[in-house]
């Protein structure tokens, strides 16, 4: 069976919010939320709620709305584990990911089959079928025309 696995690295998401998500917190609430298996429901919120790049939009305050509105999310708790050895090592691994891979925008999609290696996702447009297809490729087993993978 073909199976996928979505891992969260950060250091993307930097130039999407701002030199303020440098600062660590904003961050550190979104991969904290993820202990509580509400990463992506955090970040989807937070999208949902996107302001001005660059203009100060993401606060402490707004992350703690976003969470409260998130049905079985700790507001407190998250913002507890913002200081715990997990999230930092998650930091840690999120920009050695980056720099590895030179990622520099969102989306950023690396894709490969286990043990095979990975590859950069580049997309023409954002459109939900520059993703699928290439995903729905990869879990079948057949690989894009004409790349020779």
């Amino acid at each position: 069976a073909a199976t996928a696995l979505l891992l969260f690295c950060g250091r993307p998401i930097i130039s999407l919010f701002g030199a303020q998500f440098t600062q660590g917190y904003h961050l550190m609430f979104i991969l904290a939320a993820g202990l509580q298996n509400h990463l992506w429901d955090v970040l989807d919120n937070v999208l949902a709620n996107q302001g001005e790049e660059n203009s100060g939009w993401l606060t402490p305050s707004l992350l703690g709305q976003v969470g409260s509105s998130i049905p079985g999310f700790n507001v407190s708790q998250a913002t507890a584990d913002t200081q715990s050895r997990t999230v930092a090592n998650e930091m840690i691994e999120g920009e050695r990911l980056g720099r590895k891979w030179r990622l520099q925008g969102v989306p950023s999609i690396l894709l490969g089959r286990r043990n095979h290696g990975l590859r950069l996702l580049n997309v023409n447009a954002l459109t939900p079928t520059e993703f699928t297809h290439p995903i729905t490729r990869l879990l079948k087993g057949r690989p894009k025309r004409g790349s020779g993978s």
